[in-house]
């Protein structure tokens, strides 16, 4: 990590999107809601405050979001579910 702000780095908005939804789906009570460019290291970090980013709201309103976390968490228990 070279940023000061001690936050995950992500180099484009792409990889801080992926991240964004991998958090929401691994980690139980994450509150990252979107992602922003860096005005200090010019690279994307995850922030909660703000706008819901519209792929994540677009998952929770359908209800994806909470299928997702059903997967990762059958997954962490009883391994692949394929």
């Amino acid at each position: 990590m070279s940023c000061s702000t001690k936050k995950n780095e992500y180099d484009t908005i792409e990889a801080a999107e992926v991240a964004l939804i991998d958090a929401r789906i691994r980690y139980m009570g994450n509150s990252a809601v979107n992602a922003y460019q860096c005005e200090l290291c010019g690279l994307w970090h995850l922030t909660s405050k703000g706008e819901v980013h519209a792929k994540l709201q677009e998952m929770i309103d359908s209800g994806e979001l909470d299928d997702e976390i059903k997967k990762y968490e059958w997954r962490e228990r009883y391994g692949s579910i394929d």
